[in-house]
């Protein structure tokens, strides 16, 4: 028995159409809409990004100077132009020398002390200490024997001894430098040692690998 299957029509008599793919309709995403970022705003940031590392390099650089500048003044200075730092670690003489100040020594003849001056000499007590005080007094024994009394701006009566200076010239206070003592015994400590002797050079050497790395490519074009 033969079978024939016709399509379904509907009651009107038409054929039933089916539409081909290509006839419905395909949602497509929106084009996203870019910003083209500016010329001006690129060579702005550039210029940023160059004036930083100018800054960067030359406040290195005034460390660099001032670090040279005190490492001469204090260890090659006093064997070329003859003078002597000492930190004042008292405020015995405050105002006039406060704690943590550096005071500059030159040789005075001993001939030439008087009465006013600061000198800077050992205290004859066990220790020995080396201080700097105002002279109150100058006594000239007929041997050549200098003896001298003195007295902290700060304190209410003169030290309890008469100090003795020996050879022909003592060591006077000829300047003071605010806080310079504080920042060489900072110097002179173990730990900051240690930083700068290793972790310093290494930060140095990660920077300056940082900004050669940061630097714009060779091939990269250069705004006009």
């Amino acid at each position: 028995m033969n079978t024939t299957i016709h399509p379904i029509e509907p009651a009107t008599g038409e054929r039933l159409r089916i539409p081909s793919l290509t006839q419905w309709p395909v949602s497509r995403p929106a084009p996203r809409s870019t910003v083209p970022s500016s010329p001006g705003s690129s060579l702005a940031r550039r210029r940023g990004q160059r004036i930083a590392r100018l800054t960067a390099g030359l406040l290195s650089s005034l460390a660099l100077l001032a670090a040279v500048a005190i490492f001469l003044a204090i260890g090659v200075g006093p064997h070329i132009f003859g003078y002597r730092p000492v930190t004042m670690l008292s405020g015995s003489m405050t105002p006039t020398i406060r704690p943590g100040d550096m005071v500059i020594d030159t040789p005075e003849p001993l001939a030439a002390i008087k009465v006013g001056q600061i000198l800077t000499f050992h205290t004859p007590t066990a220790s020995g200490y080396v201080d700097s005080h105002r002279v109150t007094h100058v006594r000239r024994l007929p041997n050549g024997t200098v003896l001298i009394r003195t007295k902290g701006d700060a304190n209410a009566s003169e030290d309890p001894w008469h100090a003795q200076l020996h050879g022909h010239t003592a060591w006077r206070v000829r300047v003071v430098v605010w806080h310079l003592g504080y920042l060489i015994n900072l110097l002179r400590g173990s730990v900051l040692h240690a930083l700068l002797l290793w972790i310093l050079p290494v930060l140095l050497v990660g920077w300056l690998l940082a900004g050669i790395w940061r630097s714009p490519a060779s091939g990269e074009a250069s705004p006009s």
